[in-house]
């Protein structure tokens, strides 16, 4: 009866722990999420998809779209509004299947105490709790991480017990680490490590005769009934790609006229003085080039207006400008040139020729803006041309796999069952992200990361980033990297006693997480030495984290089975070290700001004080003129529209330099600044240009 008791109290005690640890952390990331200011890549999103039409989803010119965080943000969006909380809500939803999946993964391959000092150690990273409560993809995509992992580790426990439902539990995986990889596409390296590993493993096991089975081919009715669902990704695939391309500003050269520009009334040498310049979307502008009395670009581009710089001396002798595209010229003589937009700039007149000159518009959103389009009938022929190719390598690619596949049933080494999971989740997903990752490499947006290695960048920038800033002894980098390293060599080298003394199921989830992360470790430097990709860098290495920790807590049980003394060892370092995370949790936790983000902390903050300082000291003033870096232009906007701060007008300091105040990340200078109000979170200073003494 006393036993009895003391377990239910043990029990109660257990569930206790784990219910106030879920609810502490789900609260602290809902106070972030409504506190923490938006920041630059969030109200990059928040304008170029969320503010936008429907179709602006499929935008893939830049990198800022995490596509499936984009979709659920701006559903969330369209129902809740455009607050913090409800831009954030499907990272703050996911957060809760990161806590359930990577919990339930400790629980069911660790001792349940082991298991929750591992989970503790996991979500005590400041670092990595910043992106839970952030409109990004990252932590969506460690979301479905946790969910893969759980499945995946519990496909093979299974499968060398001869569980038959282990190959529902590895498509579940797929299908879930695919999912990350729409969140965000670093995840690609995680599913393909799932993946390969997945596949060595059910190579191992059908071997070594764990499992070993006659290949029986599928009924052909069975074949048959797969064709539909292949249908309907087909389907999907090709809608989905379509959108794409139809955002694909350089998806063809002839989708374009070429454009030449002539002026009239001026000499040979006068003309060289003359600039002409095209105007592209995104406020991209590039110069033509002058040859034989025309500007023109060499390469067929779009345009969406031109801009003429005459020198202004040279006024009265400018007389007509002709703008040809392809076969069509545009004519402007002194009648019209006056009604062109112009004005002048500094020594110069500039004419802007934009709603004046144009071809047939698209009927494609993307498109329509541009003036030299060359018709919609041109753009269903270009992707018909190049489409056509590339479904039939695809169909190619299909049926050699199919006879990889029959191969491999006959021979044992894979059997179909196990091959159709990896094959149809794999397909699928490189239908929907192969031409947004080609578009994205092609636009030279793959540049986040580092060149200098995979220690030095990928693990280095964990390491620094989970300890968010705070240097508690010399050398700490290298240490934690050494310790982790330590740990590799102890799971190793205990490998053989647990093979020994366990069963196969005991010790084959815990080295499956290690073979994980060691494929992953090993594409990531293959991506950087191949593909000439950066490499992994701070938040996009970020699945690294849970990843490594979950391994550390499979070391710990394993030194834990050891021995008795052992398992006391392994709790009262385990204790000591989430006693350590909590102190530096308590010196780090913070509702203002995120470690990769930090410029952003006090965006709220200087509307605020800015708002204070004109009611008291300006309140007859229609117009507050602020001057600010680059960087604070997104949120800061943001905050500015949804306040309705219409007297707040901000412009990039190049742009415009005589404004009231200053918003700034510079250091302080008495000489030309006079300070308004310092910023510690972000470090930044609200400033008044000193004025020029005579």
């Amino acid at each position: 009866m006393a036993e009895a008791i003391k377990k239910k109290l043990n029990d109660l005690l257990y569930a206790g722990a784990a219910a106030f640890i879920f609810a502490f952390f789900i609260a602290y990331e809902i106070i972030r999420a409504g506190r923490v200011a938006l920041t630059f890549d969030e109200a990059a999103t928040y304008f170029n998809y969320i503010h936008r039409d429907v179709l602006s989803l499929f935008d893939f010119n830049v990198a800022n779209n995490h596509f499936l965080n984009t979709v659920l943000t701006k559903l969330s969006s369209v129902i809740l509004g455009n607050g913090e909380i409800a831009l954030r809500l499907p990272n703050l939803i996911g957060y809760i299947l990161f806590l359930a999946f990577s919990f339930l993964l400790l629980k069911k391959f660790a001792s349940r105490w082991i298991a929750l000092l591992g989970f503790l150690l996991m979500n005590l990273n400041p670092y990595l709790l910043d992106f839970f409560s952030l409109s990004r993809g990252y932590g969506l995509s460690l979301d479905l991480l946790a969910v893969s992992l759980y499945f995946f580790v519990s496909c093979f426990s299974k499968a060398v017990k001869g569980d038959d439902s282990s190959l529902r539990d590895l498509s579940i995986s797929l299908a879930a680490a695919a999912g990350a990889v729409l969140a965000n596409f670093t995840l690609l390296i995680v599913y393909l490590s799932l993946a390969a590993v997945a596949a060595l493993a059910c190579v191992i096991i059908n071997v070594t005769g764990a499992r070993r089975s006659e290949y029986i081919p599928a009924p052909a009715k069975a074949r048959s009934g797969r064709i539909g669902p292949w249908a309907v990704v087909a389907l999907g695939a090709l809608v989905f790609n379509l959108l794409v391309i139809s955002h694909d500003l350089g998806f063809s050269s002839r989708l374009y006229e070429p454009v030449r520009v002539r002026v009239f009334g001026l000499t040979e040498k006068e003309k060289k003085a003359v600039e002409v310049v095209r105007l592209g979307v995104r406020d991209t502008e590039s110069s033509l080039s002058y040859e034989n009395g025309d500007w023109s670009l060499s390469d067929r581009v779009h345009y969406i207006g031109l801009k003429l710089r005459i020198p202004a001396a040279l006024g009265d002798k400018f007389r007509r400008v002709e703008v040809q595209m392809g076969a069509r010229t545009f004519s402007f003589g002194p009648e019209n040139i006056k009604t062109l937009r112009q004005h002048p700039n500094g020594q110069n007149f500039v004419f802007f020729i934009d709603k004046e000159v144009a071809l047939k518009r698209s009927v494609l959103p993307a498109f329509s803006p541009i003036v030299n389009w060359r018709g919609d009938g041109v753009f269903i022929l270009e992707i018909l041309q190049k489409g056509i190719p590339i479904v039939g390598l695809l169909a190619l690619s299909v049926i050699m796999i199919l006879a990889l596949g029959g191969w491999l049933g006959r021979t044992n080494f894979l059997r179909t069952d196990q091959l159709r999971p990896l094959v149809s989740v794999t397909l699928t997903l490189a239908l929907f992200v192969s031409y947004p990752i080609y578009l994205l490499k092609k636009s030279g947006e793959l540049y986040w990361g580092g060149r200098s290695g995979f220690i030095k960048d990928t693990v280095t920038s964990l390491i620094d980033g989970s300890a968010y800033g705070r240097l508690y002894f010399k050398g700490q980098t290298q240490a934690v990297s050494w310790l982790i390293l330590l740990f590799v060599v102890t799971f190793l080298a205990l490998l053989p006693y647990h093979i020994k003394k366990r069963s196969a199921a005991g010790v084959l989830p815990r080295f499956l997480v290690l073979a994980v992360i060691i494929v992953a470790a090993g594409g990531s430097i293959l991506s950087a030495v191949i593909f000439k990709n950066p490499y992994l860098l701070g938040r996009t290495a970020l699945f690294f984290i849970p990843l490594t920790v979950t391994f550390c807590a499979f070391v710990g049980q394993s030194l834990a089975e050891t021995h008795k003394i052992v398992r006391t060892v392994v709790f009262l370092l385990m204790g000591a070290a989430v006693l350590a995370s909590v102190v530096h949790f308590s010196g780090t936790a913070n509702s203002v700001m995120t470690v990769e983000w930090r410029s952003d902390a006090d965006d709220k903050a200087v509307l605020d004080d800015l708002t204070a300082i004109k009611n008291r000291d300006m309140p007859e003033r229609t117009k507050v003129r602020l001057g600010i870096d680059w960087i604070f232009m997104p949120s800061l906007r943001y905050y500015v529209e949804r306040r309705g701060l219409s007297w707040l007008d901000t412009a990039l300091i190049p742009d415009r330099r005589e404004n009231d105040f200053y918003f700034i990340e510079e250091q302080f200078d008495p000489a030309f600044m006079i300070l308004v109000k310092s910023y510690p979170a972000s470090g930044n200073i609200l400033v008044k240009a000193k004025p020029e003494t005579p």
